[in-house]
């Protein structure tokens, strides 16, 4: 149990340190080696969560590589200012949602990473209880 949660957990952060380093790094091959890092975390989760946080990820491949394509379209001397003003909204864009992107997917993530099985609890933890039990049915309280 614990080992399939430390491989969810890593698929997780991983997905989320991707997509940070694809919008605060700057460089020509950022949106690339964003999106490798991606595409092996949807492999990676295609086995370990289901069909919902795969296609997620999926999307969100599909918005770096635009958001790489259109930066390096800005950074073209030869476009004119029509197309670079349309070109930095679609960035504007793609970056917002990119930003807005880690709050539904850690929603989606959530149930396959929380950990929600009991706590086995101690001899001591078991004896105390019980003798709290045993102690509220007493007729007058006990010393």
């Amino acid at each position: 149990m614990l080992d399939l949660f430390d491989r969810r957990i890593q698929v997780y952060e991983e997905v989320n340190a991707a997509v940070i380093y694809a919008i605060t790094e700057h460089g020509k091959f950022v949106s690339f080696n964003a999106t490798r890092r991606l595409s092996k975390s949807w492999g990676d989760s295609r086995f370990l969560f289901g069909k919902e946080v795969s296609d997620a990820i999926l999307v969100v491949i599909d918005d770096v590589a635009k958001y790489g394509h259109n930066l390096r379209h800005l950074e073209r001397n030869n476009i004119n200012p029509d197309q670079k003003y349309k070109t930095a909204e679609i960035i504007e864009e793609l970056e917002k949602k990119l930003e807005e992107f880690r709050e539904p997917f850690t929603a989606l993530c959530l149930p396959y990473i929380h950990m929600n099985q009991k706590r086995v609890r101690t001899p001591g933890e078991w004896f105390h209880d019980k003798n709290s039990e045993r102690l509220s049915y007493a007729d007058e309280k006990q010393r």
